[in-house]
């Protein structure tokens, strides 16, 4: 396993985290994190680019807020997918990244390289906050924006991106 991780994880990749101000151990955990927050593959450098936004702004972001973190502990102690509940965010755990600020203290999942080269090189957004519906994620840059998708997510009442554009004409 570690040999793989170094065939991986390049030197390129070491100096890259220590250009952001991070450590190998950082990069794989916020890599670990992105890789069980994304919807695809896709979302993972904008993903990456909410968690080193609020990173970058601990005063006003002190916690990351990441459902993944809370589902890593539990399914690590029941072995069940939990649906989480607002007890599960006030657990009392080092992984918890609503109580606890920065990154937890180690990785959730191994990650992909894409999911470590997403962390490296997040891209540049303005966003600080996502939800995924299952099917598509969602970045808010405001917590309001945030708080009014979460509620469209849980009332059913998202858009279906993959729907056909209503033209106006009766079927």
């Amino acid at each position: 396993m570690l040999k793989r991780f170094a065939a991986i994880f390049t030197k390129d990749y070491r100096l890259g985290a220590e250009e952001i101000g991070m450590t190998v151990d950082q990069i794989v955990t916020l890599a670990s994190m992105i890789e069980k927050e994304a919807g695809t593959p896709s979302d993972f450098a904008i993903v990456s680019s909410v968690f080193h936004n609020r990173m970058a702004l601990p005063w006003d972001f002190p916690y990351l807020e990441s459902d993944a973190t809370i589902v890593y502990v539990i399914q690590h102690e029941t072995g069940k997918r939990p649906r989480l509940t607002s007890d599960d965010l006030a657990m009392d755990t080092p992984y918890n990244t609503y109580t606890n600020t920065g990154l937890p203290p180690g990785p959730i999942a191994s990650p992909s390289n894409s999911a470590i080269l997403a962390a490296l090189n997040p891209v540049e957004s303005g966003y600080y906050f996502f939800v995924s519906s299952g099917t598509r994620t969602y970045f808010s840059v405001t917590r309001a924006e945030h708080d009014a998708k979460v509620a469209e997510i849980m009332a059913g009442i998202e858009e279906d991106p993959y729907a056909p554009e209503d033209d106006g004409r009766q079927n």
